[in-house]
């Protein structure tokens, strides 16, 4: 804490891998003498308990079975992967569960637009730019991102307000579908809180 105050900071974080996190909980019965400092559980070890929770709160949903009878990985690997072991592995499996689910929503999504005058509030600059982003996708250059960023804005503006109506309606009528797209949302921010970890960007952390 001394080293803190003398670069002017109120408070010293601390980051822990899991065990020593374990023990560093001693703060909570120490209050007073730990009040200045925030306790960090390493990114590694955090993603990793992530991943159990999304395996505690899926696997028996149907995500093992997804996984097993896909024919992907053995069941014994499975089992572990949803127990946040086997990290490479389980990150690897979730990406692969999130890519085939998300195409399916998105399937869905387009069929619902049809069905509800949605299509047409699509402008055809969408339409043009996904070719154009999908063309330049193993571009690195300058001109992908700002083709990217033009997406983006498409995207934001025309795109989402209709899969916020669409996803309002799921939630609406099936319980199923609400329970899948909780689990694309969790992926999504494990996908983020790994991006944070590799390039420090705290926002997505937060």
């Amino acid at each position: 804490m001394e080293m803190s105050k003398g670069l002017g900071q109120d408070f010293a974080i601390q980051t822990f891998d899991q065990q020593l996190y374990a023990v560093s909980q001693v703060k909570w019965s120490m209050p007073e003498v730990f009040q200045s400092n925030i306790l960090r559980l390493g990114g590694f070890h955090t993603l990793s308990c992530f991943i159990a929770c999304i395996g505690k709160l899926w696997a028996d949903g149907g995500l093992r079975d997804l996984m097993v009878d896909s024919g992907v990985y053995a069941g014994c690997t499975v089992d572990q992967m949803l127990l946040g072991k086997q990290f490479n592995r389980s990150v690897r499996g979730l990406t692969l569960v999130y890519e085939a689910l998300r195409s399916l929503w998105f399937a869905s999504f387009f069929k619902w637009c049809e069905e509800n005058d949605g299509i047409d509030a699509i402008p055809k600059d969408v339409w043009v730019m996904l070719s154009k982003c999908q063309a330049k996708f193993s571009d690195e250059s300058e001109s992908y991102k700002d083709v990217l960023n033009e997406l983006t804005i498409l995207y934001t503006t025309h795109v989402l307000p209709l899969t916020v109506r669409f996803r309002n309606w799921g939630y609406l009528e099936s319980p199923t579908f609400k329970y899948w797209d909780m689990f694309l949302n969790a992926v999504e921010v494990h996908v983020k809180h790994q991006t944070f970890v590799k390039t420090s960007i705290h926002t997505w952390h937060i």
